[in-house]
């Protein structure tokens, strides 16, 4: 596949993910297991609150921001555990309907989609799904999910503010007016992925100001790609993630400035 590519690209973490139909053991004492079954590579066990479902629905109209609901619990709310690798570089997130694995930038280079990030989420998937099956529960997955964040910095000049120097469809002297120039900006807009001219995805790209634990002014530029598997084979979940990865690396290309290429290296 031709896909652009980026000698030095700002991506600081990747995240490979597929949600599954809820399997309600999946709890702090299962947890405790699964976790002794990767416990050499991924030594450090932490809990946090469980993620929301995130589905890609068609054919009804969108919903215009967030929905929030209140719900009430017999029992204690769903959690989330996150396992680390010692160098903090990797990380497997599970959940009743959810796993997860996340490159993120320390010392080292992004280590590359198809040598290093999608073969070690196949051998960890397959590993989890063979932890499920001789438990008697069979992950049956719903969706797939890609994302990219990037942190891009500017030289003497603010990447919060100035999104034009970032972003095509930003490029504007971005004045206000009697305004004058913002403070900070932000930045989302939403793509279908179609296969044979039929909807199975979406691409969500969102730019947010913020700062780095430097505390350098950074724009973070996030890319996610959700969708349909194909399958419920790990086969099936691999072409989802490559075509949501493909997506991804075509909008960056497309949605970013040649001024940001040159500097990224892009060839």
């Amino acid at each position: 596949m031709n896909l652009p590519q980026f000698d030095n690209p700002p991506v600081v973490e990747v995240a490979l993910g597929i949600q599954f139909e809820t399997i309600r053991e999946l709890r702090a004492p299962v947890f405790a297991e699964y976790w002794e079954q990767i416990r050499a590579a991924f030594p450090r066990w932490t809990e946090a609150a469980a993620l929301a479902p995130g589905v890609e629905r068609f054919g009804v109209p969108p919903v215009a921001g967030r929905r929030f609901k209140i719900e009430f619990h017999d029992e204690p709310p769903p959690s989330r555990a996150l396992f680390e690798s010692a160098a903090g570089d990797r990380l497997i997130q599970v959940q009743a309907d959810r796993f997860v694995t996340n490159w993120r930038k320390g010392g080292d280079p992004y280590p590359r989609y198809e040598s290093a990030i999608r073969p070690d989420f196949r051998v960890a998937f397959d590993g989890f799904r063979d932890f499920l099956h001789q438990r008697g529960h069979e992950c049956q997955p719903n969706q797939w999910e890609v994302t990219y964040v990037n942190f891009i910095h500017g030289e003497r000049w603010d990447p919060r503010a100035e999104l034009g120097r970032v972003l095509t469809s930003c490029a504007s002297d971005g004045r206000g007016g009697q305004f004058g120039s913002p403070e900070w900006a932000e930045y989302g807009v939403h793509f279908v992925i179609e296969q044979d001219s039929n909807p199975v995805g979406r691409l969500h790209v969102n730019a947010q100001p913020g700062v780095d634990d430097g505390e350098d002014p950074v724009l973070r530029l996030s890319l996610t790609a959700r969708g349909y598997p194909s399958g419920p084979s790990t086969d099936h979940v691999l072409e989802g993630l490559d075509l949501g990865r493909e997506y991804v690396v075509r909008g960056f290309a497309a949605l970013t400035t040649p001024e940001m290429h040159r500097i990224w290296g892009k060839r």
